[in-house]
């Protein structure tokens, strides 16, 4: 295989992989194929079911028992599929909250985090919002976060394995295993 930017000669070898692209700086892809240019030091991993790996990622997210910070928010949205202006249609706000949201220059309600949370587990989240999912109760929790997450490829899905947990039974790492 031949280097997308110089042409070089690629080599390939599997690797934990730091998933930076998907705005979330806390989750590992471990064990997935890396390929590296010889001649650049180009490098790229090999992703194989993106598709389900983000759904993962997002309900994981969409669970996480504290308040959800601008990176996570920008990331359900996007895994949704809206744009900021039709987002903040979506939830009957401007879109410039959803800027002060993504930015981390305001909090996101209680409610509108919540039905945030209840989108992402739609079957399909920019279409229907069952009243009975959104009707749940949810606790407002503290902003601890964790330095990252474990998920697996099991087969042809990504699952979310069980984190180390710190002395407070927290979770300690965001990883996933391909």
């Amino acid at each position: 295989m031949r280097c997308p930017n110089c042409a070089g000669e690629t080599v390939s070898c599997r690797e934990n992989h730091q998933y930076k692209e998907c705005g979330l700086d806390y989750v590992t892809l471990v064990n997935v194929e890396v390929i590296a240019c010889q001649a650049c030091g180009a490098r790229g991993a090999v992703i194989p079911g993106l598709e389900s790996l983000h759904r993962v990622i997002a309900r994981t997210v969409a669970q996480l028992p504290w308040c959800l910070d601008g990176r996570e928010i920008r990331f359900l949205r996007k895994y949704l599929g809206f744009s900021a202006a039709d987002f903040a249609n979506a939830l009957a706000t401007r879109p410039e909250t959803i800027s002060r949201w993504e930015n981390d220059k305001a909090n996101m309600s209680e409610s509108m985090e919540r039905f945030l949370r209840l989108m992402v587990f739609n079957q399909k989240p920019a279409e229907a919002y069952p009243k009975e999912e959104l009707a749940r109760r949810h606790e407002r929790r503290p902003k601890k976060k964790p330095a990252a997450f474990l998920f697996s490829k099991k087969g042809s899905r990504w699952a979310p394995d069980r984190a180390p947990a710190s002395p407070r039974g927290r979770p300690l790492a965001l990883v996933a295993r391909a």
